[in-house]
C-alpha cells in the first residue's frame, strides 16, 4: 500500500509540475499581442478610451496619456510601450469616450495576415494594382495608405523614397519596394 501511496503521490507532483510549466509557457505567449479583425490584443470596439481601464487590459506594458497635434488642435491620445518602445497609440472618437483607431508601430504583434511592419508592398499585394490605396495626408504625408487583403478595418501604411508630388500615389514600380512602416486598426461599426 505504501508503494501505490507514494507512485500516485510521485505521479501527482509530476502532473503538476508538468502543469505549472506548461501555464508558466502558455502565460509567457498570451503577453504578446495579437492583430485581428476584431480588435489589437484585449483592445475591440467596447474598449473605452481610457487609460486605467487600457492599462488594466495591458499589464505587461506602459500606458500613458499624452496628446498630438493636428491642424493645429490638439487632442489626447493613449501610447502603450513596452521599455521605451512605443508598440501602440490609441486615438479616440470626437466625444473623447471611444477609440477611434489604434495605430501599431513596432512589429511586436502576431497576426495572420500578410501585412506586417516592415514588409514590402509587393510581397503583401501579389498584383499589379493598388489595393484600394490612397495618399496620405496631414501628419500622415508621405505615405499611401492601403487596405488590408479582405479586411475593410485594417490598413497599412507604406513608406519610401519617391521625389513626385505629395498627394499622390506613386507609380508601382516605386511603390513594390515601400514598406510598411505602421498599420492602423479601428472598429467595426
Amino acid at each position: 500500500m505504501k508503494i501505490i501511496t507514494n507512485v500516485l503521490l510521485t505521479s501527482f507532483i509530476c502532473i503538476s509540475l508538468s502543469f505549472s510549466v506548461f501555464a508558466g509557457y502558455t502565460r509567457g505567449l498570451s503577453k504578446r499581442l495579437v492583430l485581428s479583425e476584431k480588435g489589437v490584443g484585449p483592445i475591440t470596439k467596447s474598449t473605452p478610451f481610457d487609460v486605467e481601464k487600457i492599462q488594466k487590459l495591458l499589464p505587461s506594458y506602459s500606458v500613458e496619456k499624452d496628446a498630438m497635434m493636428s491642424e493645429g488642435e490638439s487632442y489626447p491620445i493613449i501610447r502603450v510601450l513596452k521599455g521605451k518602445q512605443e508598440i501602440l497609440v490609441i486615438t479616440p472618437e470626437a466625444d473623447f469616450k471611444r477609440i477611434m483607431s489604434v495605430m501599431i508601430k513596432a512589429d511586436k504583434l502576431r497576426s495572420p495576415f500578410k501585412g506586417k511592419i516592415g514588409a514590402s508592398y509587393q510581397s503583401v499585394y501579389k498584383g499589379t494594382k493598388a489595393f484600394r490605396c490612397y495618399p496620405g495626408v496631414e501628419e500622415m504625408s508621405g505615405t499611401v495608405s492601403c487596405a488590408a487583403p479582405s479586411f475593410q478595418n485594417i490598413r497599412y501604411f507604406f513608406a519610401g523614397e519617391w521625389n513626385g508630388p505629395d498627394g499622390k500615389i506613386p507609380p508601382l514600380n516605386v511603390l513594390k519596394d515601400w514598406k510598411i512602416k505602421f498599420i492602423v486598426w479601428t472598429p467595426l461599426m
